[in-house]
């Protein structure tokens, strides 16, 4: 991955020697003998620039100094810190203030050049998520949510979007899988075609290839004229498979050929008809195990699972329970005409501990269902079903059973939490592969706290 990166060293022989280091991976370079004239140059050009390699000690503005003044430009600007080996603490301090990194004199090409690279891959990411984001506020709506997760699958399916590949969204039945499928739809170059939802779970076995397919005048007894399939009605726009598990074994060879070959063969043409579709399929099944079983073929399965898009049951994000039953309390008061602004502090109480067996959509029958009973400015608890007010009392025994099994006779807080963050320090690391700041971000915390905990739990 190549960049844009500013050198700003007053020692000539190094900054040429950075120079044509990093010229050789193919990034541009830019190079200041000190850190005001960089900064002169920065002030106008910092919004093109991924990363600023700057030595500390320098006449006129230090790297320190220019460091802080970076980052009052751009905060997401990688900047990376050269030091001499005998004044680390130099580097530590530039780490409180933001840095990215720093490499100690002499230095070895390898390293540098990873490191580089990693600092502009995190460059462009952050600046992909700023985008993502933006988008995010201005197409919230369609799609309700509060918790983290939820917040980056909607980012994933919003950059997918963007793209023509197959899509594999996989759930609970009543997770919300053709919202997001139609949200990636609306998102993309194709929203103004077709959006074609098919059940493939409610279509007769003996009527699928027609369906699918279409067919010729007089393919078949009771064929008095030609018709399109499923695929040439979306032509130009998505065609969505729900419930794509439920097909038999037949079709899904003649899916396979139409996602390869972009060919449709009716039943009785001669000629094939090109067709660009783009596929999203979604299902409640596991597909991997129907694989393993016979029952799925594995080629049909690699070609839909491009990209997957996992969405969580509701009973994992729990943050998104308020939001949602507001929403579709606000709906079911439009439709009946009710004036309810919310919910008791009990009721509230007994809709976040419920685990919903049906996910969203249980949890929209209940709100309506409440809303249609209810009489007073809040639902309250009586007009909330009663697997509702049970499920609650099973929980709180469960939460209360695993509090207890806990042997408090020799118990030690600190030492406990302790093994937690460094059993999580250790997973971030691994997980990172050892690049610390990656490592930090992953932990929420910023690079001088990690370094603070290695030293601490002495993982150096």
């Amino acid at each position: 991955m190549t960049g844009n990166v500013v050198v700003v060293d007053d020692d000539r022989s190094l900054r040429e020697m950075l120079e044509i280091i990093l010229r050789k991976e193919g990034h541009n370079i830019k190079s200041f003998e000190d850190g005001a004239l960089a900064y002169d140059w920065l002030k106008e050009n910092y919004e093109n620039i991924d990363v600023v390699i700057s030595d500390i000690l320098m006449p006129r503005l230090d790297g320190i100094g220019l460091l802080e003044k970076i980052k009052e430009l751009d905060k997401d600007i990688c900047v990376l810190m050269i030091t001499a080996h005998t004044r680390v603490d130099y580097a530590i301090e530039a780490l409180k203030k933001g840095a990215y990194d720093y490499i100690t004199k002499p230095f070895n090409n390898d390293e540098l050049k990873i490191i580089v690279r990693n600092a502009i891959e995190r460059r462009n990411l952050t600046k992909e998520n700023i985008k993502l984001r933006s988008a995010l506020e201005d197409n919230k709506s369609s799609i309700i949510f509060k918790s983290k997760i939820m917040g980056e699958l909607y980012l994933k399916a919003l950059s997918v979007a963007r793209t023509n590949s197959t899509v594999l969204i996989t759930g609970e039945s009543g997770t919300g899988k053709e919202l997001f499928a139609r949200l990636i739809h609306n998102e993309s170059d194709r929203r103004n075609n077709p959006f074609f939802p098919v059940n493939c779970g409610a279509i007769p076995e003996n009527l699928m290839e027609s369906e699918f397919f279409g067919y010729e005048r007089g393919a078949f007894t009771g064929a008095s004229t030609s018709k399109a399939g499923y695929f040439e009605l979306a032509h130009k726009g998505t065609i969505f498979l729900d419930e794509i598990g439920e097909l038999p074994l037949a079709l899904q060879v003649k899916l396979l050929r139409v996602l390869e070959d972009k060919l449709v063969m009716r039943i009785g043409a001669k000629d094939a008809i090109p067709v660009d579709v783009r596929v999203i399929a979604a299902t409640n099944r596991d597909l991997e195990s129907m694989v393993s079983k016979g029952e799925f073929r594995d080629d049909l399965f690699y070609r839909l699972n491009i990209v997957r898009l996992y969405i969580p049951p509701l009973r994992e994000r729990k943050e998104d329970i308020l939001s949602l039953a507001m929403h579709f309390l606000k709906k079911c008061c439009v439709v009946t005409n009710k004036n309810i602004k919310g919910f008791s502090k009990d009721a509230l109480s007994f809709l976040e501990s419920y685990s919903y067996p049906g996910n969203v959509r249980e949890l929209q029958n209940i709100i309506e269902r409440a809303c249609v009973f209810e009489t007073g400015e809040l639902v309250g608890v009586g007009n909330l079903p009663i697997e509702v007010l049970q499920k609650k009392d099973t929980e709180v025994t469960d939460l209360k059973s695993k509090r207890d099994e806990i042997d408090f006779s020799e118990f030690d807080l600190d030492s406990y939490l302790g093994k937690i963050e460094k059993d999580l320090i250790e997973r971030a690391l691994k997980k990172s592969n050892g690049n610390k700041k990656e490592a930090a971000d992953m932990l929420g915390i910023t690079l001088w706290s990690l370094y603070h905990r290695l030293e601490k739990f002495g993982l150096k």
